[in-house]
This record gives C-alpha cells, structure tokens and sequence, in this order.
C-alpha cells in the first residue's frame, strides 16, 4: 500500500509528510539548543571567576561560518538541479556540500587540538600561566618516584599501565625492574594447585575447573586443604599479565558460585518458611556445593593484587596524562594512574619540575574580590606575589601592555580587565634566545627568577617546583565552566554537522536509483535534508559571536 501524500502536498496543511516531520524535529531542536545557550547566559552572568573573552582563534571561526553559509547555498542547488531535473548538477553541488561539512570538520579538529595541547597552570601565589610543555627541548612535564611497591586493582587494571611506568626490560639482558608478587597456592596430595612457578622456572597456573572442583569436593566432605603463600618475581611483563589474567578468571567464577550459592540457600529459606520440613536432596547437594565452591575460589583470588617493585635504584617517570587525575592523582607518597594501578614509593621532588614554555600570564586571580580590579591593589598584589622576579620576560611583556591601556583608560577609552590584567606573549624568534644562560643553578630561592631558557618560537621556559602548583589542566571541560559550556555545545552542533552530512552523502551516492522511479521523490528528500543543513548553519550563526566575539 501507497503512504499517501509522501511527495504530494496535503490538502490540510499544503505540505507533504516528511517537511511537516523536520518541522516539527526542528521545533525540538530549537528549544534544545535553546536552553544550551540560555545556560550559558545564565552561567557567564553569574561566573565567580574572570570569564574568558575572546580565548577563541577568530580566524578558524570566521573560516568555518564562510564553510558552512557556501554550504548552505550549495544544497539549494543541488536541490534546485534536482528541481529542474538535472541530476548531474545535483551531483556537483551536493559533492561540494559534503566537502564543505569536511572542511568543517578538519578546521573543527585543528581547534580542538589546540585545546588538548595548551596548558594553564594556577600557582600557590594565584598567578595563573598559560603554554605547553616543553617538548622540543626533550624535558618533560614527569612525576618522578623511586617505586617501592605497586596496588594492581583487580577489577579495572590494565598490565600496559605498568608497563608504561616501569623501565623496560630487554630479552636476554639484565632485567632494569623486577616486580614481586604474593599468591596464594594450594598443597593437595603433593601437588600445587594455584599460580606457581615450576622446577623448570616457568609460571604454572593450576586454576582449571578439575583443580577447583576437586578442592570444592574435599572441602564439601570435611577435609582440611592447605594454603601457602608464595612469592613468584617477574622480569617479563608477560608473564605478570598471565598471572593477572588467571586471577580475574577466579574472581569471575567466584561471582557466579556466589550467585548459585544465594540462589540456592534463598530457595531453601522460602521452603523452610513455608512449612517444608524435607528439603529436596537435589536441591541440598546444589546449596553444599556451590558453598563449598564460593569457600574454594574466594581464597584465591584477592580484590587488589600487591606488587613488590625493584627498579634497582632507577628512578620511574609518571607523565600527567597516565595519571587518573593530573592534579590529585599524585602525592608526596605516591600516584594513581588512569586504571586505579597505584605506585607507591619515595616521592623525587628535584626531578618533579614542571617545565613550562610560557605564552601568556592572567594576573586577575591576584583580585581579592572577583570581578573587581582596583589598579592600586592589584599593582600591590603583583608585586607582592613575586611575578616580575620569578618570570622577568613575561612580565616585560605584560608591563608593556599595561602602560599602553593604562594610557588609553587615562584618555577616557573603555578599557577591560582582560586588556589590563591579561597578557599574551608571542615569543620572539631571534638569537637571544642561544646566549641565554640555562644554568642558573639546580634550586631557587624565593624571588629568584624561574626562567631557564627559550624554547624555539622565542617562548621563554620556566622551572615551576610541582608544591607551588594549585591546578594545573589543559583548555578542556575540567579547566573551568566556560570550556565545559564550549565543549558541549560545539561538540553537539559537530555532531549535528557529521549526522546532516550522512544524510546528504546517502542521497548523493544512493539517489540515482531514486530518481529514474521518481525524481519528484528525490527532490522532496533533500529539501528536507536541505532544511535539516540551514538550521545546522542557522546554529553556528549564533555560536560565533556568542562563544568567540562577545
């Protein structure tokens, strides 16, 4: 059967079903971003911390608004072609409608990946510095520790995580680290049954279902097995990674014991309490072996495993980004990483700099009062905070810029607190940088200046002791409430762009069949997809001078 008025107009509305359907998604749509932008009103006038203005690269902004209007012209020629039945034309402008959304997408990207890289960084003083890690001259941003001993969650932890903190151990040489671990082994009848290592030094792991069967079956008839521990030492990561994994495989078949042994034992409750003197003697063998089963297995495998750590002395560098949370996944003690693996051991605080390449200083963290920046108490607090002694080149910069609004407000121009007290360094991109002495000296004293040296775009580099750090993130949505807002509402409207364009590609690539049958039908179709692709424009119309204007 035919669904009426799918190309024809209804004679109630004047419109055919599939444009009556995108009008009324779009009504949906409206309020959803709607209330998206209403929030970030209501976020941005209510801020107890200097909102970021004009954060945004405006050019990539103003690129993507040029991409996405020619895009909008283009679907309406393509439907237009379609229109006037010219379907080569409709395949020319519907491919430089996709290349369009494309385009979008990698400039998108580029942004995003700007965001990921760049660093702000809060100090104990309230200064908050802005730049990227100092890569380019091979010194990281590493947490440094002389491990003692490591906590393996059970559940959630991965073998690469460790892998990727402790020295590496090459075949045949040496090991660099050796890591002890305590397991529990079973002695039955002169055997072993658990995870061992053999006479002939490799790791044995006796867990199977006979092995636990059969202690399951001695337990259930009275008799007593041993359980030792054993400690088994690891060069090869692999060879950890075997044991972990027949340690989750116990913790699995505990799980479901434990669930048959409930299931009986409640089964057995309900009979009781419903007057049942005799219990099934099938159902009583299921409840005694299940019990003794759950006993079994519960004493061989552990919530967390302990890992006893030996790096013979080398120290293990942690990066931020292994790590669960960059600002409290570390102590003094130790460092959680992203699977909830934690390191233990001597905390190396002369290793531990943060090495930052500076472009750019916020000194409206020194306010007493956010959102109020009287120029004499913010003068006394830069001073008092030690910014011109510990990073000279940038507050060169910022006093350069300063005087130059100072001199404008004094002339009766608007200033903001952003041009007063925001300061964006570019680097310069000479020589002085060669001359500049790197070594001055291992330690600094408070006052003395942190600059170490210049990266190569001319950014000057600074050694920050990780105890002076408050907070440190990249421009992502833990960094404050305006990249929260910014991530969320851009990553949607992507989202929208990637879908709207899965819809035009399948009518380009799909819609000759289409239009031989019935070229009205196809017409109809990326008019609707069309007015999906305005609304989507009409969107990042107003995200532009919202989120990078204003």
């Amino acid at each position: 059967m035919e669904i009426p008025h799918n190309v024809t107009a209804r004679p109630d509305t004047g419109l055919y079903n599939s444009k009556i359907g995108i009008w009324l998604f779009l009504a949906s749509e409206v309020m959803l971003f709607g209330g998206l932008f209403s929030g970030y009103i209501f976020l941005r006038l209510g801020a107890d911390f200097p909102w970021p203005e004009h954060m945004l690269d405006v050019t990539k902004g103003c690129i993507n608004t040029a991409i996405l209007i020619l895009s909008s012209v283009t679907v309406v020629m393509a439907w237009s072609s379609l229109k006037l039945r010219n379907f080569r034309h409709f395949q020319i402008y519907m491919s430089i409608t996709l290349l369009c959304a494309l385009g979008f997408c990698v400039v998108k990207a580029f942004e995003y990946k700007a965001k990921f890289t760049h660093l702000s960084c809060e100090l104990s003083n309230g200064l908050v510095l802005e730049g990227h890690d100092n890569d380019d001259k091979g010194e990281g941003n590493d947490i440094v520790y002389k491990p003692s001993r490591a906590v393996f969650p059970i559940e959630t932890g991965e073998i690469h995580f460790l892998e990727a903190v402790l020295p590496s151990n090459e075949k045949d040489a040496e090991a660099k680290a050796v890591v002890s671990l305590k397991v529990p082994v079973a002695s039955i009848d002169g055997n072993k049954i658990g995870v061992y290592r053999g006479d002939d030094k490799k790791i044995k792991v006796a867990l199977g279902n006979s092995e636990i069967e059969m202690i399951a079956a001695k337990l259930k008839g009275g008799d007593e097995f041993k359980i030792e521990d054993e400690v088994i030492e690891f060069t090869d990561w692999s060879e950890l990674a075997k044991v972990i994994d027949a340690q989750r495989d116990v913790k699995k078949r505990f799980l479901r014991a434990e669930n048959d042994r409930r299931k009986y034992a409640g089964t057995v409750n309900q009979a009781t309490l419903a007057g049942v003197t005799a219990v099934p003697k099938k159902l009583s063998d299921s409840l005694e072996t299940t019990t003794a089963l759950a006993g079994a297995l519960q004493k061989f495998f552990s919530e967390e495993l302990t890992l006893l750590v030996d790096t013979k002395g080398e120290p293990v560098s942690i990066k931020p980004s292994a790590l669960r949370n960059q600002d409290f996944g570390w102590t003094d003690k130790g460092a959680t990483l992203r699977d909830g693996t934690i390191i233990e051991g001597e905390y190396l605080q002369k290793e531990s700099k943060l090495m930052l390449a500076v472009d750019g200083v916020d000194l409206r963290r020194l306010s007493p009062t956010p959102g109020e920046y009287d120029p004499k108490i913010m003068k006394q607090r830069i001073e008092a905070s030690g910014f011109a002694e510990q990073f000279p080149t940038i507050h060169a910069a910022w006093e350069e810029q300063f005087a130059k609004y100072e001199k404008k407000e004094a002339e009766g121009d608007h200033v903001t607190s952003k041009e007063l007290y925001y300061a964006k360094y570019h680097g310069e991109h000479g020589d002085h940088a060669e001359g500049h002495d790197a070594g001055h000296g291992e330690s600094h004293a408070a006052g003395e200046s942190l600059e170490r040296d210049f990266d190569s775009h001319g950014l000057p580099i600074y050694e920050i002791d990780r105890a002076d750090v408050r907070f440190l993130s990249t421009f992502t949505p833990r960094l404050n409430t305006y990249y929260a807002t910014y991530f969320l509402i851009t990553g949607l409207h992507a989202l929208h762009v990637i879908g709207g364009a899965i819809v035009l590609a399948y009518f380009l690539f799909t819609g000759r069949k289409m239009y031989k049958e019935n070229p009205e039908h196809l017409a109809n179709r990326v008019e609707v997809g069309g007015l999906f692709w305005h609304f989507v424009d009409l969107v990042w119309i107003f995200l532009f001078p919202v989120l990078y204007l204003l």
